[in-house]
């Protein structure tokens, strides 16, 4: 193998950690969130195309990223990846008192601390799972902590139900955590894997969005008909603007509902499902802009 020079990213999160905690100036990539967020995008970036081979790695985490001495990134220690497939292979048994940070030989191919609780279930690893590890590992590069402290399999079999996702900054106070990065990590690390992004590739998409500060869209209400805080409401009259979207002056019945400016006074994306009544004639969106 080659040799690089370097260290692991774990060692990065770790010196930057005890720099922080005695006060002294930190480590180059590990005091910059941004330096740190780059390198995430690469070991990414490095996953999607195994994935596009139809492989897994199945044991992400900092200590198997090297950052070399030239900025050079290589995701090391391929052990346990194999294929991407419906049922685990392997017929190993392994140890519930295993630590945390070693590597599980057996059916749970893995790290304790960045298994996705699915894993305890019997699912295989999947690509759900690797995001869910790359999560960890973004959780770690914000916070320089775990996002779930699990001691070994049977502490986390016994306390799954229990685990709680803490907002990074209020982990990591001290640290300048962009919100953007706060609602990758929590998806990431949903654990329903139906909520995860569906492939890294999703997630090198959000990733950019933020190093090019490109805002992404959230979720702020679900409008209600009946709440008259949402809307304003017009007369039913024909308008001018009713016959240019119809071409039609036999049809003066309308409907007309604004968004009221004092909710949403932003920008803001609607999304909605429509259905037409027996007497619907048919639907017109006039969209004014100041």
């Amino acid at each position: 193998m080659t040799d690089v020079e370097g260290e692991t990213l774990k060692e990065i999160l770790q010196i930057t950690k005890s720099q922080e905690k005695a006060g002294c100036p930190q480590h180059p990539i590990g005091g910059s969130i941004s330096a740190l967020v780059r390198i995430f995008l690469h070991i990414c970036e490095a996953i999607s195309y195994t994935h596009a081979q139809n492989i897994l790695h199945r044991d992400l985490k900092p200590e198997n990223i090297l950052i070399g001495k030239y900025g050079d990134i290589r995701i090391i220690d391929w052990g346990i990846a194999n294929y991407k497939q419906e049922k685990e292979t392997e017929d190993f048994t392994y140890s519930p008192t295993l630590a945390a940070d070693l590597t599980i030989p057996g059916k749970l191919a893995g790290t304790v601390t960045y298994l996705a609780p699915e894993r305890l279930k019997g699912l295989p690893a999947s690509i759900a799972t690797e995001v869910y590890a790359l999560g960890v590992v973004l959780y770690q590069i914000l916070t320089l902590t775990y996002p779930f402290i699990r001691k070994n399999i049977k502490d986390f079999k016994n306390n799954i139900s229990q685990e709680i996702f803490i907002d990074p900054k209020e982990k990591a106070p001290y640290r300048d955590i962009p919100e953007q990065l706060t609602r990758i990590a929590r998806k990431c690390l949903e654990a329903d894997p139906e909520k995860r992004y569906k492939t890294v590739d999703e997630l090198i998409q959000s990733l950019k969005n933020y190093i090019d500060g490109r805002p992404e869209w959230i979720f702020t209400t679900k409008l209600d008909m009946q709440r008259k805080e949402d809307w304003r409401f017009q007369e039913n009259i024909l308008l001018a603007k009713h016959i240019a979207i119809t071409r039609h002056t036999d049809i003066a019945e309308w409907v007309s509902v604004m968004l009221s400016k004092q909710a949403f006074a932003k920008n803001i994306r609607i999304e909605a499902e429509l259905f037409f009544q027996e007497k619907g004639q048919g639907l017109g969106f006039l969209l004014s802009q100041p």
